[in-house]
């Protein structure tokens, strides 16, 4: 089935249903304004997810179609091993699943603009258990996968799909094998079917139609994404008044305000990141500004491939570098002694504190005011009058 890209559709879904106003905004940008802003991760995971589509359909691995192209596009070695990981971690269920859906366009009945590409779903357990395995290429960002709009949209489609009406369970994944913090196994939620189709009617239809008549703008962590972002007045309004903001002011602010202001950090470099690329695109495209203008990045010297041998002939072992001890990680993957004897002779130092998230899995540590840790040492009565 072919489809037409959907505003609304699944991939989006995080943004559109925190800020409807995005939607009516975002058909104000002309094609090109809209690709320019991070181009390159767009098109990096395009490429990426055509090559996974290929290893399933046809069974090879990525090793195989490094160097290959897709629409114009060079499949790479970060693209390899990434979809390697993948496969690894989908190989036991999909040689146990009963039928799959590979990279599957699916349009949806609660609306007409309802629609989305799945990238790999399965039926096990005699089509009673739905699995849906969401590849993300991103580094950096993780993306969790409880309550996440955009796997759960994909649910719902699939279990609109006549093979599905089995169904009772559905098993949603999200394999980013860029990301250290899932590398191995990627993130898994589970739940009923009966969970999805009440999400759909009660949370993601109305959000679809609110598009079509609130205009809100609402700035958040959903805005990464948005390629409206430099022309969003509310991301502008945020900008202007970060500019205009005098530093000694957040002195004067009360603990909900300046934690409210602190959440909005965030956001403000997305704008930031926004503004930069915009800058670098368009100097890429020949525009020529009056304050800044495109240099060569700042690079270190590095070793001709002749170096080592000439060197290592006239200076001898002088111009090596002394081996030092590898990291925890490294060694502990040497076998299963090593991973022992790593855990009695390494430790985790303390090397300060930083602000999380109250979902955070860290707990929270709590610090004493110096005035308490010290209070042994305040003078006495007596002596302060001596």
């Amino acid at each position: 089935m072919k489809l037409a890209h959907s505003p609304l559709g699944a991939s989006s879904a995080d943004r559109w249903m925190n800020c409807p106003g995005s939607i009516g905004l975002g058909k104000l940008l002309d094609e090109d304004h809209g690709e320019g802003v991070d181009q390159d991760w767009r098109t990096d995971g395009t490429t990426a997810h055509a090559g996974l589509a290929k290893c399933l359909e046809t069974g090879v691995e990525g090793w195989e179609l490094e160097g290959q192209k897709f629409e114009g596009r060079e499949f790479t070695a970060p693209m390899r091993d990434a979809v390697d990981q993948f496969l690894k971690i989908v190989g036991p269920d999909l040689e146990k699943a009963e039928q799959t859906f590979i990279e599957t366009k699916v349009k949806g009945s609660l609306h007409p603009a309802m629609m989305g590409t799945v990238d790999l779903g399965m039926l096990l357990e005699g089509g009673t258990r739905l699995k849906i395995f969401d590849f993300k290429y991103g580094a950096g960002v993780t993306v969790p996968v409880k309550d996440n709009p955009q796997v759960l949209y994909y649910a719902y489609l699939l279990l609109e799909h006549p093979d599905c009406a089995l169904v009772q369970w559905v098993n949603l994944m999200i394999i980013q094998p860029r990301d250290w913090r899932n590398v191995e196994s990627g993130q898994s939620w589970v739940v009923s079917a009966d969970y999805v189709r009440d999400w759909g009617r009660d949370t993601l239809l109305p959000a679809m139609l609110r598009t079509g008549e609130d205009s809100s703008l609402i700035v958040g962590e959903h805005c990464r994404f948005c390629p409206a972002r430099l022309v969003c007045p509310a991301q502008g309004a945020l900008f202007e008044a970060i500019i205009k903001s005098r530093p000694e002011d957040a002195y004067r602010l009360a603990d909900a305000a300046l934690e409210q202001n602190y959440s909005l950090i965030p956001v403000a470099k997305m704008y930031l990141k926004a503004l930069e690329d915009e800058m670098m695109r368009r100097a890429m495209n020949g525009t020529v500004f009056w304050k800044n203008k495109l240099v060569n990045k700042t690079a270190d010297r590095v070793w001709k491939v002749e170096a080592e041998a000439q060197l290592m002939e006239k200076f001898g072992a002088a111009v090596l570098t002394t081996p030092k001890l590898a990291s925890p990680a490294v060694v502990e993957k040497l076998s299963p002694s090593a991973k022992a004897l790593v855990k009695l002779l390494a430790y985790t130092p303390q090397t300060g504190y930083t602000l999380a998230d109250m979902d955070s899995k860290k707990p929270a540590v709590k610090v004493q005011p110096a005035s308490v840790t010290f209070a042994h040492l305040a003078p006495t009565t007596e002596e302060e009058t001596w």
